[in-house]
């Protein structure tokens, strides 16, 4: 009896394990008639959702089946009624010398999300852009298929509703720091200040500070209710992506740089979209759905 029960429970077990909650979620239900959702990459409690935007000023920054591409901000907002965050915007762009959204924005294909990650191509640029996040830090990963010259573009002194100003600086040639001001919900005074510390996996070639509308050929730069960013130019080989670690925190440039050591120590994207991906099967599997319609899953699972 006891062998019995021994090889039923394990026959269970091997069934549960094969079924994986998260295969059932879809990430953009949610993104368009105005449920105000975003598709990005977040884990089960997290600070950091790092996501597209397609849509600037909608309350997630994100409506499905916009044309354009503007950058992936890394907080947000889900199914509210007004906007905000979206701070500390990165793209690719093919100028490195335009630094306003209609400028730097890029048609965009190839849509994919799933819990803990996302990615798109875009299509001016030729380079496919993934995201994937940890609690505090996100993870930011552009390749080709060929050699690419690429412009990052950070734009610190935008949010989803709010040109409330920033910092930036050059601490070497392959990490910045600095912050974002946002706020602006509904129309109320709220400010908050979200600091950043960002890392790349290699050296940027050349590197641009703007503030205001102007280039200006300083290492550091702060301005309040103004645009401010920094564009840095990077080559893309196929089999060399290049990979950027971004750590937040509403503390400190400290804080951030605490968080992204902490939660990202070395340059493993996989890695870390594997783990953000067994944290939400791990809370979703609690979850038992009696049903063997695979569309009421998906639709309960999200």
């Amino acid at each position: 009896m006891l062998k019995i029960f021994t090889l039923l429970f394990l026959s269970i077990s091997l069934i549960q394990c094969q079924t994986k909650t998260t295969q059932y979620v879809n990430p953009f239900i949610g993104t368009a008639n105005g449920g105000n959702t975003f598709p990005g990459a977040v884990v089960p409690w997290g600070m950091v959702s790092i996501s597209p935007h397609n849509s600037p000023g909608s309350p997630s920054g994100y409506i499905y089946g916009e044309k354009y591409f503007y950058g992936f901000g890394n907080n947000h907002l889900s199914g509210t009624g007004c906007a905000d965050l979206g701070s500390i915007i990165i793209t690719a762009t093919k100028n490195n010398s335009e630094f306003i959204p209609e400028s730097y924005r890029s048609p965009y294909s190839n849509e994919k999300a799933e819990p803990g990650y996302y990615s798109l191509f875009l299509d001016e640029v030729k380079l496919k852009g993934e995201v994937t996040a940890t609690t505090r830090s996100s993870f930011i990963k552009f390749s080709s298929d060929s050699l690419i010259s690429a412009h990052i573009l950070f734009d610190v002194g935008r949010s989803l509703n709010l040109i409330g100003g920033g910092s930036i600086n050059i601490v070497s040639h392959n990490e910045i720091e600095g912050s974002n001001i946002s706020g602006g919900f509904c129309g109320e005074d709220n400010r908050q200040n979200l600091y950043f510390v960002a890392q790349f996996n290699q050296s940027f070639s050349s590197a641009k500070i703007w503030s205001g509308n102007n280039l200006i050929s300083q290492t550091y730069s702060s301005a309040a209710d103004s645009s401010i960013g920094g564009i840095f130019d990077f080559y893309i080989l196929p089999d060399d992506p290049l990979l950027i670690k971004i750590g937040i925190s509403y503390a400190s440039i400290k804080n951030a740089r605490q968080n992204l050591e902490i939660e990202i120590p070395d340059w493993n994207f996989e890695g870390v979209r594997n783990e953000s991906l067994f944290q939400w099967e791990k809370n979703l599997s609690r979850i038992l759905i009696e049903t063997e319609n695979n569309e009421d899953k998906i639709k309960l699972s999200c």
